[in-house]
Parts: C-alpha cells; sequence; structure tokens
C-alpha cells in the first residue's frame, strides 16, 4: 500500500498496528493472500472472515513490477472462497465499478451511535 499514491497516505502506523492486533482481540480473522515475483511480494489482499463471510478490505500492489496485480488476488481470492465453501464474497463499501462487473448489489447500511 505504501507503493501506491492513493492509499499510501491513509496507511499509517496506527493502522498497520490495528491489522497486526485485530485478530487477536476479536472473532474474527484476517486472511491475506500475497502475490510474490522472484521472491518479492508484489501485492497484498486483506480480507476479514467470520462464519460464511469473506470481507474484502483492501489491497495494496506494486503496479511498476505487476500492474495487474490487484485484478489477480482478487480473482485468487474469490475463487479460494468458493473452494473452501464460503455463501458470501463482500466487496464493502464503495461503488467501484469492477465491483459490479463482478456480480455486486447494493444493499442498505445502516450506522448508529451512541453517546455513554
Amino acid at each position: 500500500m505504501r507503493k501506491n499514491p492513493i492509499k499510501e497516505a491513509s496507511f499509517t502506523a496506527q493502522k498497520e498496528a490495528f491489522f497486526r492486533e485485530i485478530s487477536a482481540v476479536c472473532k474474527w480473522s484476517i486472511k491475506m493472500l500475497l502475490l510474490k515475483v522472484k521472491e518479492e511480494t508484489v501485492a497484498i489482499q486483506v480480507m476479514f472472515v467470520h462464519d460464511k463471510s469473506v470481507m474484502v478490505y483492501i489491497s495494496g500492489y506494486d503496479r511498476e513490477k505487476c500492474p495487474n496485480a490487484g485484478t489477480y488476488l482478487l480473482m485468487a481470492a474469490i475463487k479460494d472462497a468458493i473452494e473452501e465453501g464460503y455463501q458470501q464474497f463482500d466487496f464493502l463499501r464503495g461503488k467501484e465499478p469492477y465491483k459490479y462487473e463482478l456480480g455486486a448489489k447494493d444493499f442498505t447500511l445502516y450506522s448508529i451511535s451512541a453517546v455513554l
């Protein structure tokens, strides 16, 4: 993600620490797919897994070393989810065209907050 100018600004040390610690404190697990070229990691896909759902959170890749890495990892993630028997593959929020090209459907999201 540090190699992607759009995502680099949001990939802080705090966010990195969050990903390293989250699976230890919640019942969800984190699944990561790595793409390596000649022993060098050139892309990563991070997903949350819970019950029968895979939720794609974010990816990062080196466009210079593998310009189609994001698409490749997403296809690999979908293939793995099917083979592992997951019933839902969720792209989470966002209206990027590729999500709809892969069959995503909109649904209503609610946000609830409370001040304690």
